[in-house]
């Protein structure tokens, strides 16, 4: 019960006095963790659940850990605009932070650690198009360049708005790319190219 305690504090279901008794309020916090890892949420620590915390509580992606998809996931978090990491094996502090504010960002317990959920959402959120009425930070990223290459007066924030939408449309029929005004990757690899070209 003592470990059972000591991972779930770690992983974001925390609060709980860590002793040898599993009590009222640990029953709550292994029912929201069942829920939150869609499992039957009985408040009872099966060995389902257990291995479950287990698996999350010692994820080769926390703090401290080396792991060589680290790469491939900073690459990631930068991109989506959770940046400014640096790109290694390691997992250190300031990532420990963007993670956490990739997870709050995205609705996920933010617990800094990288889980089945929040690998699937950091794919899925890198995959989808920026387009119209889509709050995302690399949408600065975005409105920069188009800014920087001739597709400008737009303001710069997280929000992708009409005008927005209309610039990236002007950019993909100058490039002879099919005009939806929805920064899909193709497009978003375009105008990196212009923006990054010395000329």
């Amino acid at each position: 019960i003592v470990e059972l305690k000591k991972a779930l504090n770690k992983i974001g279901f925390g609060g709980i006095s860590v002793t040898d008794y599993y009590g009222s309020f640990t029953t709550r916090r292994i029912k929201e963790f069942q829920s939150y890892y869609d499992l039957e949420a009985t408040g009872i620590a099966d060995k389902k659940t257990m291995d479950k915390i287990y698996e999350v509580a010692n994820s080769p992606y926390q703090s401290g850990k080396r792991h060589p998809d680290m790469i491939e996931i900073k690459e990631a978090l930068n991109e989506l605009g959770f940046g400014k990491i640096t790109v290694t094996t390691y997992y250190g502090s300031y990532t420990v932070k963007k993670v956490k504010e990739f997870q709050e960002h995205v609705g996920l317990k933010a617990n800094g650690i990288i889980d089945g959920k929040t690998l699937e959402k950091i794919k899925e959120v890198r995959e989808a198009p920026l387009r119209l009425g889509v709050r995302r930070p690399d949408v600065i990223e975005l409105k920069k360049h188009l800014n920087a290459i001739g597709y400008g007066g737009i303001l710069e924030t997280d929000y992708f708005g009409s005008f927005t939408a209309k610039r990236v449309k002007e950019f993909q029929t100058d490039f002879h790319l099919t005009p939806t005004g929805v920064a899909d990757r193709a497009t978003l690899d375009k105008v990196k190219e212009i923006a990054s070209s010395p000329h």
